[in-house]
């Protein structure tokens, strides 16, 4: 399923994010991977935040995503900082055509393989491919992610290998859990992706629900910080292709 987008989603993402210096630490991974490149395109981009990181390092970047919320959020984001050479676009990325960039991105985006031949022909240097470690159903409430990871590092490095395409590969392991301004914030955190999952834990199974927020609860650490003093720790393993376009041969 695609990620929810609305308006708790949206702050508890971008409190996430400041507060582990999760894009951060993923753009500086990115960094060296464009040194090269004037023009992005970024693939289902989401919030854009790995993209207002890496706004500095070149000309322009292009964001697209289907989803109106995230891309309205995104749009906020670059008024209230002024940021000038990042463009949102509203809209489903198989529809991009006739327009080029140096490089395209594929952050945690793709429901198969086929979408990195698809979204290779965008690019006329390289891909940047950001990928979890491990494939998985998703579906998962504690661990925040809803989505299903429909290919890992191990699937990736296979297809681009049978394809004779030249990458290289990073692995790493980044902090991105979820900080909280209060144990009534934790709960709502679960309640609010336990109902977007379809949850056996729902308004109507209170017992199931109070299981989810038991076991959440023994998890959180204390921060001794006064505006988020509680805090769910997640670490994600991940993976970053570089994938030259001048090796491409047959992607068929």
């Amino acid at each position: 399923m695609d990620y929810v987008w609305n308006e708790k989603t949206l702050a508890w993402f971008k409190v996430a994010s400041a507060h582990t210096g999760f894009h951060a630490n993923l753009a500086r991974l990115v960094r060296p991977l464009i040194a090269d490149c004037e023009t992005i395109c970024d693939v289902g981009c989401g919030l854009g935040l790995l993209d207002l990181e890496l706004a500095q390092d070149v000309r322009d970047i292009l964001c697209v995503d289907r989803n109106e919320a995230a891309i309205g959020a995104l749009n906020e984001l670059l008024r209230a900082r002024g940021t000038r050479n990042v463009v949102a676009r509203a809209m489903d990325a198989n529809a991009l055509v006739g327009e080029r960039w140096d490089a395209a991105i594929m952050s945690f985006f793709g429901s198969s393989l086929e979408d990195i031949a698809r979204f290779l022909t965008l690019c006329d240097k390289r891909m940047i491919l950001i990928v979890h470690e491990k494939s998985s159903t998703g579906r998962r409430v504690n661990a925040i992610s809803l989505r299903a990871k429909p290919f890992g590092a191990a699937e990736v490095s296979g297809f681009l290998s049978e394809r004779g395409l030249r990458f290289r590969e990073t692995r790493a392991a980044l902090e991105f859990g979820q900080p909280f301004k209060s144990l009534a914030d934790a709960r709502d955190f679960i309640r609010t992706y336990a109902s977007l999952a379809s949850h056996a834990a729902s308004a109507a199974d209170e017992a199931a629900w109070e299981r989810l927020c038991e076991d959440m609860e023994r998890r959180l650490a204390r921060t001794g910080r006064a505006d988020y003093p509680l805090y769910l720790p997640k670490r994600k393993n991940l993976a970053v292709f570089a994938v030259e376009k001048s090796a491409i041969r047959d992607l068929s």
